[in-house]
C-alpha cells in the first residue's frame, strides 16, 4: 500500500532482522537487570535505560515496517536507537571514575598522574554527555517536524543531529585519552593479591580480586565501539534527500553492522564482565562518596604486606628499605 511515509526507509527493511533485534535486546535487558540485582551494582542503572530504549526501538522499527504509513512508529524507533547509547556512555563514565578510585592511591589522584581526576571527570562529562543528548534530541525532533512542514527543517535537524554526534565523539576521544593515560601509569602500581589478602577481598564482596584491569579494558573497548557507531550515524545523516540517498542510507546491512552490532556487543560484554565482579561493594552503590572511596582504596589495595612489594615482587631482606611505602607507589 502506498503512503506518504512509505519512503522513510530508503531501502527495503528486513522484518526478520527487526524481530532478531527485539529478541536480542530483550535478552540483554533481562541479563542486565539480573546482574544488577544479583551483584547489587546500583550505579549500573543507566544501562537498564539504554537496553530498554534499544528494545523499544526495535519494536517500533518492526511496527514501522508492518505499518509504513505510521509516522509515529518510525520516529519513535529513530529516537530510541539514536539516543540509547548516551546512557551507555554515561554508564562508562561512572564506571571509569569508580574504577580509578578503587585502584589508585589517594595521593596519586592528581592532574599530574591522571591528567583529569575522577572527581572532575564524573560531573563534567556526565553534564557534557547529556548536553550532547539534548542536541541530538532537538535534531531528531526537528527532522521529524520537517517531514511534515518542509525540507528546510529536515536539513536543519540533520545538521543539529550531526553536531550533537560530533560533540559526543569529541567527548569519547577525551575520555579515551584519559583512560589510556590511566592504563599506562597504572601498570607501575598494579599489585598482585597474595593468598593472605584473598580473605579481605572476599569480605569486600569482590568476586574476582585483583582483576580490575579487565574491566578497565572493557570500558576502553566499549568507548571505541561507541565512537565507531557515532561516526557511522554522522555520515548516515550527511544526506537528507530521499531522492538521492547516500550509500550508507540505501543499504540496510550497514545499519546492522555499524549501529546495532557495536551497541549489542557493548551491552552483552558487560553482562559477562560485570563491574560487580571487579569492584568492591562500596564502589557500586548508587550514591558515591569520595571520602569513603579513598578509605576503601587504602584498605584494599594499599595494605603493607611482609612478603609482597607494591609491584608484586617478593622482598629480599637487604632490599626492604629501598621499596617505596605502599601509600606512595612510584611512577616511572
Amino acid at each position: 500500500m502506498s503512503s506518504p511515509f512509505s519512503d522513510l526507509y530508503t531501502y527495503s527493511p528486513s522484518e526478520p532482522l527487526a524481530i532478531t533485534g527485539i529478541v536480542l535486546f530483550f535478552l540483554v535487558f533481562v541479563g542486565t537487570i539480573t546482574q544488577i540485582i544479583r551483584l547489587r551494582t546500583w550505579c549500573f542503572f543507566p544501562m537498564i535505560i539504554a537496553a530498554s530504549l534499544e528494545h523499544s526501538g526495535y519494536i517500533s522499527r518492526l511496527l514501522s515496517i508492518l505499518y509504513p504509513w505510521n509516522l509515529g512508529t518510525f520516529w519513535t524507533s529513530e529516537l530510541s536507537l539514536i539516543l540509547a547509547p548516551t546512557f551507555i556512555s554515561t554508564t562508562l563514565i561512572i564506571l571509569s571514575t569508580r574504577l580509578v578510585h578503587s585502584s589508585t592511591s589517594p595521593s596519586l589522584l592528581t592532574y599530574r598522574t591522571l591528567w583529569l581526576t575522577p572527581t572532575l571527570v564524573l560531573p563534567l562529562f556526565v553534564v557534557y554527555d547529556f548536553f550532547c543528548f539534548f542536541v541530538q534530541l532537538l535534531g531528531i525532533v526537528t527532522i521529524g517536524i520537517g517531514y511534515i512542514e518542509g525540507v528546510n527543517r529536515v536539513a536543519n535537524g540533520s545538521r543539529l543531529l550531526r553536531i550533537g554526534l560530533v560533540m559526543q565523539i569529541v567527548g569519547y576521544a577525551v575520555i579515551l585519552a584519559v583512560a589510556a593515560r590511566f592504563l599506562i601509569v597504572s601498570r607501575n602500581w598494579v599489585k598482585e593479591q597474595s593468598e593472605s589478602e584473598e580473605g579481605e577481598w572476599t569480605k569486600r564482596n569482590v568476586k574476582k580480586p585483583g582483576q580490575w584491569w579487565r574491566l578497565a579494558w572493557v570500558v576502553v573497548g566499549s568507548l571505541g565501539l561507541l565512537m565507531l557507531r557515532a561516526t557511522y550515524r554522522i555520515f548516515e545523516f550527511t544526506t537528507t534527500s530521499a531522492s538521492t540517498p547516500s550509500y550508507l542510507q540505501s543499504h540496510e546491512w550497514l545499519f546492522w553492522a555499524f549501529d546495532t552490532l557495536p551497541v549489542l556487543i557493548v551491552s552483552a560484554v558487560f553482562i559477562v564482565f560485570h563491574p560487580g565482579y571487579y569492584l568492591p561493594r562500596e564502589m557500586t552503590t548508587l550514591v558515591f562518596r569520595t571520602k569513603n572511596a579513598e578509605e576503601t582504596s587504602k584498605e584494599i589495595y594499599m595494605r603493607p604486606t611482609d612478603s609482597v612489594s607494591w609491584i608484586g615482587q617478593p622482598l629480599a631482606p637487604h632490599h626492604a628499605e629501598a621499596v617505596p611505602h605502599p601509600y606512595e607507589p612510584r611512577i616511572v
